[in-house]
């Protein structure tokens, strides 16, 4: 009997081992770049400071917000090499890797942006209008410490206005933010709470199976 029951304890003790093996083969999200310096005009403590604020405001809306300065001058990656960009650093959330990219050139103070999963829903032209309308006076200064930052909390206000269902309409644009579209903020990850709760059913299923044969 006894051997019995150490068998049967054993077989639920596997039994919840496959069932959580799932979570923890779901691959951790790489650490993502939201600062790319190319054209190397932020300091340390600009880079440092921009990063964790956009890294912030990523996390918090779960949608990348991310900035890269190129020099089209230097032989480097320009405006048009986007899309590279935004891949190399890791960026993008969700299985449409969301996310919007600000691509500033320092050789010729343009800039442009990249738009990926549902940043296309969210920022329409017209919330494109108004985050650019922050940055246009810092970048014909050349300040693009200054201009990234305008950026960051440009889209983080609009990203609340978004949040919050209330259409932005610009002097420039009709087109309205949409009402009807998915709540972006309603993502799931895979973290402590998730871990903890898929082991707990684990083992209260194992010993649900088991628990006529333990008496």
């Amino acid at each position: 009997m006894k051997t019995k029951r150490i068998l049967l304890l054993s077989l639920a003790a596997i039994f919840t081992v496959f069932l959580f093996l799932p979570v923890l083969s779901v691959p951790a999200r790489a650490a993502a770049e939201y600062v790319i310096d190319d054209a190397g005009v932020l300091t340390e403590e600009e880079l440092q400071k921009l990063n964790g604020t956009l890294a912030e405001i990523s996390e918090r809306h779960k949608l990348d917000v991310a900035v890269a300065i190129v020099n089209s001058n230097s032989g480097g990656r320009t405006i048009m090499d986007a899309k590279e960009i935004y891949d190399t650093a890791g960026l993008g959330q969700g299985g449409d890797k969301s996310g919007l990219l600000l691509v500033q050139d320092s050789a010729k103070q343009t800039f442009a942006f990249a738009r990926y999963g549902s940043a296309e829903v969210v920022f329409t032209q017209a919330a494109l209008n108004y985050v650019s309308s922050n940055i246009v006076e810092y970048l014909w200064q050349g300040d693009y410490f200054g201009a990234s930052l305008a950026y960051a909390e440009g889209c983080d206000d609009f990203l609340n206005i978004y949040e919050a269902r209330t259409p932005y309409v610009n002097n420039d644009s009709k087109e309205d933010t949409p009402n009807n579209t998915p709540d972006i903020s309603n993502n799931y990850n895979i973290n402590g709470a998730t871990i903890a709760a898929s082991l707990f059913f684990s083992v209260i299923i194992a010993l649900i199976l088991t628990a006529p044969y333990l008496g």
